[in-house]
Parts: C-alpha cells; sequence; structure tokens
C-alpha cells in the first residue's frame, strides 16, 4: 500500500531499489556499502509453512485450528495460526537483517516500516521502527525521519506530564479539548505521571462496536497522532484489538 510513496525515489542517485524480499541474498555487497537501509512492507508467507508448523504446535487443540485470512488485511483469523504467521515473517527479516550486516557495521541505519518487533534489533538506536500507518502520515520517505522525531518529542512530553502541569499544556501536548484536558487532569490527581490518555473514552466508544480511527479521532476531538499513540498503548495491554488496519475493537469476551 505504500508504493505509492516511492514514485521517484528509485530513480535517485546512489539508491538501490530490491523489489523483492527473496532477492536480499544476491544484493550483499550493496547492503554492506549503504548507510541506510530501508525494508518496507511485510514478506508474503506461503500457507504451508504457516500450515504445517499450526498443526505441529496446535494440532491436537481442543478447538479446531481456521486457516481462513481476512480478505482485506491479509491476517488469519486464528489468532494461534497469525501468531505462527509472523514468527516465520520475522525470521525471513532476520535474515534481511543478517545480510545487512547489522550485527557487524555500527554505522549503519535500518528504517523498518513495519509494526512487528524484531527481538534484539527493533530496540537499537539505530534501527528505527514504522508501521504503516506512520508511513501514511508521513506521506513518504523522505519526511519519515522527521516524522519519528516529532513522535518521540510528543511522546516525551506526554510521559512527562504531571498534575502540576497546566490544563494548556495538556491541550497542546495531548491535542485535546478545555474539557477532556481538565478531566484529564482531574484522572492523575495522585499519580505523577501519565501513561495512557484517552483510555476510559475510547473503551466506552468501542463499547457498542468496532471503530475507525478517523471515527475515534472525531468523537474524541483529539489529533491522529495522539489517537494513535493510545490506541497503540491499549493494544499492548490487551485492552483493545486491532480487527484490521485503522479499526479497532474491544476483546471478545
Amino acid at each position: 500500500m505504500g508504493i505509492r510513496h516511492l514514485k521517484g525515489t528509485v530513480e535517485k542517485e546512489k539508491v538501490c531499489f530490491i523489489s523483492g524480499f527473496n532477492e536480499t541474498g544476491k544484493f550483499k555487497a550493496s547492503f554492506e556499502a549503504a548507510d541506510v537501509i530501508w525494508i518496507i512492507g511485510t514478506p508474503e508467507v506461503g500457507p504451508r509453512a504457516v500450515w504445517s508448523r499450526a498443526h505441529i504446535l496446535f494440532g491436537n487443540d481442543e478447538i479446531p485450528l481456521c486457516y481462513e485470512r481476512d480478505s482485506k488485511t491479509g491476517y488469519y483469523k486464528d489468532e494461534r495460526v497469525q501468531s505462527i504467521y509472523e514468527e516465520v515473517v520475522i525470521n525471513v527479516f532476520m535474515q534481511i537483517i543478517g545480510h545487512v550486516g547489522l550485527d557487524r557495521f555500527t554505522d549503519k541505519k535500518i528504517v523498518l516500516i513495519s509494526s512487528l518487533e524484531l527481538p534484539n534489533i527493533t530496540n537499537r538506536p539505530e534501527v528505527l521502527l514504522f508501521d504503516w500507518e506512520d508511513f501514511e502520515i508521513a506521506g513518504g520517505i523522505d519526511k519519515l525521519a522527521e516524522k519519528i522525531r516529532t513522535r518521540q518529542r510528543f511522546e516525551t512530553e506526554r510521559e512527562n506530564i504531571t498534575d502540576e502541569t497546566s490544563r494548556e499544556e495538556v491541550e497542546r501536548i495531548l491535542g485535546c479539548s478545555v474539557r477532556q484536558a481538565n478531566r484529564i487532569l482531574q484522572k492523575i490527581r495522585g499519580r505523577n505521571i501519565l501513561r495512557a490518555p484517552y483510555r476510559d473514552e475510547i473503551l466506552s466508544l468501542l463499547s457498542d462496536g468496532k471503530k475507525k480511527t478517523a471515527e475515534l479521532v472525531a468523537a474524541l476531538n483529539g489529533t491522529l497522532q495522539a489517537i494513535n499513540y493510545a490506541l497503540s498503548r491499549l493494544v499492548e495491554k490487551g485492552e483493545v484489538v486491532r480487527v484490521q488496519r485503522g479499526v479497532y475493537a474491544l476483546p471478545k469476551a
């Protein structure tokens, strides 16, 4: 979906563009010479590899495995099968990282456009981790670094909100209304740091069914960046599930 943002980029001087994940082994020398490596998108994994692994691990479960995939997102509807799919994809990414030489060349930068976290990779300072929503907000590769700096600044400011922060500052940092800022300050009474703004509001809005990110932004009168951050935190904690890209719901009971 982000390929349209790459138009004009591949023709630039000193850019080596590889369209297939399976071709990376052929360009080891190019990887070693590059200063910045962009890995965009997710490798397509054949169903046989996923099915075989899922059958070995979960074939004897009381609940039968479902191998059906969502037509829009491509995600497997069965969380067990989806976990296997993500495991295989991560292994492909790790092979690419090996070709890049991240474990041998500390002066390289890796920009990974993916929502998957790679063990001992995405937590490194030389790796910039983005998902497709971040990429869409940036509108292209050229502005990604700027967007991540902006996001990191707002995340730092958000983490430093205390009960002594002024209402005006809460409005500016979270992009919320006066009423919401006052309510947030009231809720953090007795706490030093606001970890998950919009939590109660989002959970309340999702109580009557799934919602698109745009619907939540409109209902909460907040910024897309602030709402996306809150949603990411809620997904990490298991309080909200991402049904598909840009669509969220409460976990099934």
